[in-house]
């Protein structure tokens, strides 16, 4: 295997490890909360997009795992820990 892909393959496994132990939150990008347009859930793991020509910031949303990308890092409002218990319920 070429040291790109090893490279590549390295930053696209980092990435699923820092969607797997980030808590859920809300985010924010031009002023409006960011919501799925898959099941409208507000609840999204925050991870970087590593190791492609252009990187940039992704959200995978807690209910259906939809992935959203943004260019510039989206604003990441206030934790609120009752907001995990409503993962559960849903």
């Amino acid at each position: 295997m070429s040291n790109a892909l090893k490279t590549l393959r390295r930053g696209v496994e980092a990435g699923v490890d820092a969607t797997q132990s980030s808590a859920p939150h809300r985010f924010q990008a031009a002023g409006k909360t960011i919501v799925c347009p898959h099941c409208g859930s507000d609840l999204f793991a925050s991870f970087g997009v590593v190791g492609l020509a252009l990187a940039g910031y992704g959200l995978q949303c807690s209910k259906c795992t939809r992935l959203e990308y943004f260019a510039s890092q989206p604003t990441q409002l206030e934790y609120v820990p009752s907001l995990a218990a409503q993962l559960s319920l849903c």
